[in-house]
């Protein structure tokens, strides 16, 4: 459970980071003064995952994903076998991980 969590907190941030590089505002490439045009500061978790998730998740770095998870783990690593690994479901944890990263936008206003 602690792994499992550990690695839907890593593949949140690693969307978060790809959405970042990914996401173009239109509104900052034409100058405009008014803030309303810019996509960067009306667009909620929501939209940008809903828009770019699957391209963020498709330029993952899965390698930097599995040594940040490694690194995060290291105290555990000893403790990991096949079975763990075997029984993740990829798609599970993905969901989650966007689940996550859409809440974070309502922490943001609280």
């Amino acid at each position: 459970m602690v792994l499992t969590t550990s690695m839907v907190e890593l593949l949140c941030n690693h969307i978060e980071e790809n959405i970042s590089s990914l996401f173009v505002c239109f509104g900052c490439l034409e100058g405009y003064e008014n803030q309303l045009g810019h996509e960067c500061m009306t667009y909620s978790n929501g939209q940008r995952i809903s828009e770019y998730g699957d391209l963020a998740i498709l330029n993952m770095d899965w390698d930097k994903l599995v040594a940040d998870f490694v690194n995060r783990n290291i105290q555990m690593v000893n403790y990991m076998n096949e079975m763990f690994l075997n029984k993740l479901n990829m798609n599970v944890l993905i969901e989650n991980a966007k689940q996550m990263y859409v809440a974070r936008d309502s922490l943001l206003l609280l």
